[in-house]
């Protein structure tokens, strides 16, 4: 590779090296994750490719936002050559912190209404009846958030 920078010239290997730092930057920033299930229609399908931007430190999450969360009940599967891989689920966020509990959801703190603790969210899927969300699992720490979806893939 460093061959064929020299043999290019001076000004295209800054080029190439600029859209490859280009690309690094967009891989740890992005990803691409799939749908699996029914518990977002009608908005989101099986088999939907979401784009999402990795979750950090700086990450606003909001309410109504779709976000990508490792499961809290089964963090990580085994594929078909029993490789390790982490198990996302795709959910709307329903609160963040200070926000009332959503109904059905275990958790919160406060004598009055139930409020969500700093450092937690609530996410619901869309198909009530048929998601393992929040209602299930309970409030989610916000480090369990990997990403926040920005647009769904076409094709």
């Amino acid at each position: 590779m460093l061959t064929a920078l020299v043999v290019l010239g001076s000004s295209a290997a800054v080029a190439v090296t600029a859209v490859l730092a280009v690309l690094l930057w967009v891989r740890r920033r992005v990803f691409v994750t799939e749908v699996s299930g029914v518990s977002m229609l009608p908005a989101l399908r099986q088999g939907d490719r979401m784009l999402a931007e990795r979750a950090n430190r700086r990450t606003v999450i909001v309410p109504r936002q779709l976000v990508v969360l490792r499961d809290p009940e089964t963090p990580v599967l085994r594929d078909e050559r029993d490789r390790r891989r982490p198990n996302y689920l795709v959910k709307r966020v329903a609160a963040v912190a200070g926000d009332p509990v959503p109904e059905g959801v275990p958790g919160g703190r406060g004598s009055g209404p139930r409020t969500v603790p700093d450092g937690f969210v609530a996410v619901l899927g869309d198909n009530s009846d048929h998601s393992t969300d929040s209602r299930r699992f309970g409030l989610v720490p916000v480090g369990r958030v990997v990403g926040t979806v920005l647009r769904r893939l076409e094709g």
